[in-house]
């Protein structure tokens, strides 16, 4: 299958519904500034799982959409959680953050980077379906074709 049909699927109505849905997601579990660290880190944990499933879900879908490729289970590793960025003041060489009534300026909050997709799919044994896959997954995740793998699904029972 073509990779501008498939992304085709994926735009539009589709990934309007999803960046709203990791929106809502997002601002479930930001949280509002005055909360212990520990607090902070378990929210930022817990919204990266979310985004994780989410994701892993939704490349599911879309990988089953492959030529070739019958019932598929994706799993992403992660290289952190969230990541704030925080807008910096620039006097000479010296470089700060910017502060507001004492505390940093939130800029806004960057989703985690991947690290890794591993796909186990039906189908994922033919070399011509790995190849559209690592593609497809290369171009989805702006990750580099080392950093998928794609492995056959073998059913038990």
């Amino acid at each position: 299958m073509d990779l501008k049909k498939l992304f085709s699927r994926l735009s539009g109505n589709r990934l309007l519904f999803l960046l709203g849905a990791l929106g809502l997601v997002f601002l479930l579990f930001s949280g509002v500034g005055g909360k212990a660290k520990t607090e902070e880190g378990a929210t930022a944990m817990a919204w990266a799982e979310a985004y994780r499933a989410t994701l892993e879900e939704e490349l599911g879908a879309l990988c089953t959409q492959v030529e070739g490729v019958g019932e598929a289970h994706v799993f992403l590793t992660l290289a952190s959680s969230e990541i704030a960025v925080y807008e910096k003041n620039q006097s000479g060489e010296s470089e700060t953050l910017a502060t507001s009534g004492g505390e940093a300026v939130l800029l806004a909050y960057r989703p985690p980077e991947i690290a890794g997709v591993t796909v186990v799919c039906a189908g994922g044994d033919s070399p011509a379906v790995k190849r559209e896959l690592c593609e497809l997954l290369s171009t989805a995740l702006a990750v580099g074709a080392s950093q998928i793998h794609i492995a056959p699904l073998v059913l038990h029972g």
